[in-house]
């Protein structure tokens, strides 16, 4: 990364950056799709994210393309093991010392003790508020195939287009890595 910076830095700003074609429909749509998921891979609710985030992503309805995710599977609802593990070490203390729990150690071991401790109906009476999502199989699938769009956002700065980042992601039939695909573009 420090090699790409530095390389900005020390080269000729090239004026071919501003006229970068637009990215297609179907490209901003692959972008938001890894961009999205990748909020995913932890259990959370399905409010909106930031308007500005949205924008950027040119996500114009929110609920339709959240229900396109949950409807072709790309994340799930979580189940109560899930959302268990999204809440505070604070809170699932509070939670196993009202069940008579031990409530030392890790969370995960914690979550795992409050989990075994009580029925699933009496868990999703504790939990009854909690409606989480968290990404499905094939959203990691896609994930797994999609990580370097999914990183390019936080790279923003380095003002690489997406249309200029995608024409730069193979190269002869192999695609490149991320931190490659950036070199290249710049």
């Amino acid at each position: 990364m420090r090699t790409i910076k530095k390389y900005w830095e020390t080269s000729d700003y090239n004026s071919q950056l501003i006229n970068y074609r637009h990215p297609t429909l179907s490209e901003l749509k692959e972008y938001a799709k890894a961009d999205v998921l990748s909020c995913f891979t932890k259990s959370r609710t399905n409010e909106k994210l930031s308007d500005f985030r949205l924008s950027q992503l040119e996500i114009t309805n929110w609920h339709i393309f959240f229900n396109e995710l949950l409807h072709d599977k790309y994340i799930r609802y979580a189940n109560s093991k899930e959302i268990l593990s999204s809440y505070l070490l604070k809170d699932l203390k509070i939670i196993a010392d009202s069940l008579g729990v031990k409530k030392s150690g890790r969370k995960a071991d914690l979550v795992q003790r409050i989990y075994e401790s009580v029925s699933e109906n009496e868990l999703d009476d504790i939990l009854s508020d909690e409606i989480l999502f968290i990404i499905d199989e094939k959203g990691k699938d896609y994930l797994k195939i999609n990580n370097d769009l999914a990183m390019l956002r936080p790279h923003a700065s380095l003002g690489i287009s997406l249309s200029e980042f995608i024409d730069n992601r193979f190269i002869q039939g192999r695609k490149r890595n991320f931190y490659d695909t950036m070199f290249q573009a710049l």
